[in-house]
């Protein structure tokens, strides 16, 4: 008997030590068809966090989540918040093929997990940051190679080691939302997340409406954040590659427990474990005033906190109250106005105020480049009209990069010691008279008189270059008349003046002789019809091609913009051959490829031009042949006219000719169009560039910022060069900024940007940039030759480009040509941190406008 005793008591023993193995082994892991009940729990290897089944408040339904062992209120996940198990109580099964489900006591599935993955062994683990996950049991759990993992689905609270921001490879938005209510965890009305348009940013909102912005990261902290900053404690870091953008704050103690949760109170609390007190104690606050609240003041005002005073709104300088009756009663929503000129003269003038110690602005409609100077940045705002302020996106090494505001200056606050600088765009003269005192008044009367001088000077200068232009053009009127003087049949106006007038050095013809050659303008010679009118063909006494366009009675377009016409192809060369020869009522060309184009219009023939490489050392326009012109500027030109329009320059708009909104310009190449569009659902028209096999893809807008609203609207070049848009009632919406001017200017939609030709190089394959109807007619050496010098003469840098006569020695010898480098054609949007402890590049949003700086050779 004692014998069967001991052995029945080391039987249990034995019992008891494989048991308590097990429950080792699979404490915080749960395995495949083993469900996890109602009744049990994981516990991660820490002995931290809790993973199971639990009822919030007084709620009867049953979720699943994370909390802490030592505070087991404090919930920190819920993977069915917005699914709950009514029918309780329920279970969480891990099936084969991965995939987490809870079901109740029906057995009725009510929650399962979404798989990004297959493996043959998956186990399902509380892991000791909290983050519960399903990964291959084969493999080593220090891989972080989850299938799915609880931290990629965060609710209110943040713990060291979840990422709040954005998953640039998913394209998702990780974010913390607050709890309904204390007894139901699903989706509540309060929001933290990082808004990634312009310059990143984190924001607390409620449902849609802006309660607290963070400002950008300025390489210590975010701008609206000056109390969050790194110490012996804590330490910060803010990620933003090609992976991730997001902030981190974890204790610099591992064993020192903090999280961050969006409450239902409406605030983002953070706080730390106190293992004295067994409590949650608080950290530094989100919001310590009505200034953090967002956009307190309104648009272009600044937020002063006092605790004398309390909460002030002030206007920035050169702005006031756009309600002054609600300003001076507190209400300071709608904020302020400025009082400086209009936008086509805003870069003469202009200057910037230095604010600082201030949060900076927000910077949803910002761009950022970290490789810019200050100095650089404040050239390009003054450069761009749509820039209202500048300054150092980074306060490290005493300020580096640049940002730069491309419209209004929201949600600025004014900090005692802490805070940035930003340089707001203003009106030195709007400035000068809000000057007081009597030094003002004096200034007042001194900048009149001034003004007055100057304008009776300007006058009289006028005054008697139009004398001697007049007195210039009676002479030549007389000179002329006799035998050259032209008039219009229909307006008797003369054209021969006008002409000299514009010192084109161009022969003028009389309508017999232009008669005679166009056959009294024979039907027969007809080759199309334009904007202007038709388009014949003539064969002058010498012998001389021509083509000839008559401005039509019934055209739409005046004299005026077909004097216009006129000027502009006389000063410069037309792309596809057009050399100008004369002016009347009419207007003459030099066609060099008129028979081609005769033979594309009436289609009697396959056309088959030459191709061949002519070499002149003379830049003179003028002597230039036509066939080598196009060399010298390096533009290969491997076509004819192909249709009626190529008469017509589809691709130019000329002064006060406007584009409107159903008419479109297209690049030589046909590979871009420029036009008006509405973009999506909305009724404003906008002015882009998009190309033309997919016109949804736009690649360029002019006016982003300021739509055209009473449609529709037009697109008009001015004499000053100024590009103007204007809407239905003719009120100026938007207007280009001048950089410079010139007698007859153009706009024109060029051909570059798809890098076809460079692709083309690097391929190896420079032919196929050939026309192929030239192929079988030119030298294959000349033409890689000509294309490798045009790509030399487009390099990035100036500096790497060779001048003229280096490129006629290049295209007159065989001496090895050195490699191209890319063409230039917009900035960068990557660059290094250069506070950061990462060997990753930042991320520098480019959702606004690319900044190109010229440098002139």
């Amino acid at each position: 008997m004692p014998t069967t005793s001991i052995s029945f008591i080391l039987l249990i023993l034995l019992l008891s030590v494989f048991s308590s193995e097990e429950a080792v082994d699979v404490v915080d892991t749960l395995i495949i068809n083993q469900p996890l009940t109602s009744n049990k729990t994981l516990v991660s290897s820490n002995g931290v966090f809790e993973f199971g089944f639990f009822k919030p408040g007084a709620s009867l339904k049953q979720y699943v989540g994370v909390w802490y062992t030592m505070s087991k209120t404090t919930v920190i996940w819920v993977a069915n918040r917005q699914l709950p198990v009514v029918k309780t109580p329920g279970k969480l099964t891990l099936r084969k093929n991965g995939v987490l489900e809870i079901s109740d006591n029906d057995n009725v599935t009510v929650w399962s997990s979404n798989l990004t993955g297959t493996v043959s062994n998956p186990v399902a683990q509380l892991l000791s940051t909290g983050n519960f996950v399903v990964r291959d049991g084969d493999r080593d759990p220090s891989t972080d190679a989850f299938l799915w993992q609880g931290f990629d689905y965060p609710c209110d609270t943040r713990v060291p080691g979840m990422k709040i921001g954005y998953d640039v490879r998913r394209k998702r938005n990780l974010y913390q939302t607050s709890w309904k209510s204390p007894d139901d965890p699903a989706e509540g009305d309060y929001t933290f997340k990082l808004d990634i348009t312009g310059i990143p940013q984190y924001f607390f909102w409620y449902g849609t409406r802006e309660v607290i912005r963070s400002g950008p990261w300025n390489g210590q902290t975010f701008s609206g954040t000056p109390n969050m900053r790194p110490d012996a404690l804590n330490r910060l870091s803010y990620t933003s590659d090609d992976e991730w953008i997001y902030f981190s704050n974890e204790p610099t103690d591992p064993s020192v427990l903090t999280r961050t949760v969006v409450n239902l109170s409406g605030t983002w609390q953070r706080s730390m474990w106190d293992e004295t007190e067994r409590v949650w104690s608080p950290m530094p606050a989100f919001v310590n005033d009505a200034c953090d609240i967002y956009n307190t003041c309104g648009p272009y005002a600044s937020c002063v906190s006092s605790s004398k005073s309390g909460v002030m709104c002030e206007c920035l300088e050169g702005y006031v109250p756009k309600s002054q009756r609600d300003w001076d009663a507190g209400k300071w929503t709608e904020g302020c106005v400025t009082v400086r000129r209009m936008a086509e003269n805003c870069s003469r003038g202009d200057d910037f105020t230095k604010h600082s110690n201030v949060k900076v602005p927000d910077t949803r409609n910002a761009y950022g480049d970290l490789s810019m100077s200050l100095e650089q940045c404040q050239m390009a705002c003054l450069e761009n009209c749509s820039c209202t302020a500048y300054g150092n996106w980074y306060v490290t090494y005493k300020g580096t990069g640049c940002v730069m505001w491309l419209g209004e200056l929201n949600d600025i606050r004014v900090y005692a010691d802490e805070g940035q600088e930003i340089y707001v765009r203003g009106d030195s003269s709007a400035r000068t008279e809000s000057i007081g005192g009597s030094n003002a008044k004096g200034l007042k009367v001194i900048i009149a008189s001034s003004a007055l001088s100057a304008l009776v000077l300007v006058i009289m200068i006028l005054l008697i270059i139009h004398l001697r232009k007049l007195r210039k053009t009676n002479q030549l009127h007389r000179h002329s008349q006799p035998h050259t003087g032209i008039r219009d049949e229909n307006s008797q106006r003369d054209y021969s003046t006008e002409i000299n007038n514009g010192d084109l050095d161009l022969p003028i013809f009389d309508i017999k002789t232009v008669s005679r050659a166009t056959d009294n303008f024979s039907a027969d010679n007809k080759l199309g019809q334009g904007g202007f009118g038709p388009v014949y063909k003539g064969l002058l006494q010498g012998g001389q091609e021509i083509a000839v366009k008559k401005l039509s009675q019934d055209s739409k377009q005046g004299s005026d913009e077909f004097k216009n016409e006129v000027m502009c192809i006389a000063k410069l060369q037309h792309r596809n051959l057009v050399k100008k020869k004369g002016y009347g009522p009419i207007r003459i060309y030099d066609e060099s490829g008129l028979q081609a184009a005769d033979q594309l219009h009436q289609r009697p023939t396959q056309v088959q031009p030459d191709f061949h490489l002519s070499i002149s050392s003379n830049f003179n326009r003028n002597a230039m042949p036509a066939t080598s012109n196009s060399l010298i500027i390096l533009v290969l030109l491997l076509s004819v006219y192909s249709s009626e329009e190529a008469v017509d320059v589809v691709d130019t708009l000329i002064i006060d000719q406007p584009l409107s909104s159903n008419k479109t310009l297209v690049s030589g190449n046909g590979v871009f169009e420029l036009g008006f569009f509405t973009p999506g659902s909305s009724l404003k028209q906008y002015v882009g560039v998009w190309y033309t096999m997919s016109k949804t893809t736009v690649i360029w807008v002019a006016n982003r910022q300021l739509p055209v609203v009473k449609t529709p609207g037009k697109l008009t070049l001015r004499k000053n060069s100024v590009l103007e848009m204007s809407d239905n009632d003719n009120v100026t919406v938007w207007s280009s900024n001048l950089t410079g001017t010139v007698s007859n200017p153009v706009a024109q939609l060029l051909s570059t940007g798809n890098f076809v030709t460079w692709n083309l190089y690097n391929a190896g394959r420079l032919m196929d940039a050939m026309d192929e109807k030239l192929t079988e007619s030119c030298d294959e050496a000349e033409v890689e030759r000509a294309i490798h010098v045009g790509l030399l003469c487009v390099q990035e840098s100036p500096h790497d480009r060779p001048n003229m006569a280096s490129v006629v020695l290049m295209l007159s010898s065989d001496n090895r040509l050195p490699p191209p480098k890319a063409p230039g054609f917009f900035t960068s949007t990557k660059s290094v941190d250069p506070d950061s402890s990462s060997s990753k590049h930042n991320f520098c949003s480019a959702n606004e406008m690319s900044i190109t700086q010229m440098d002139p050779r």
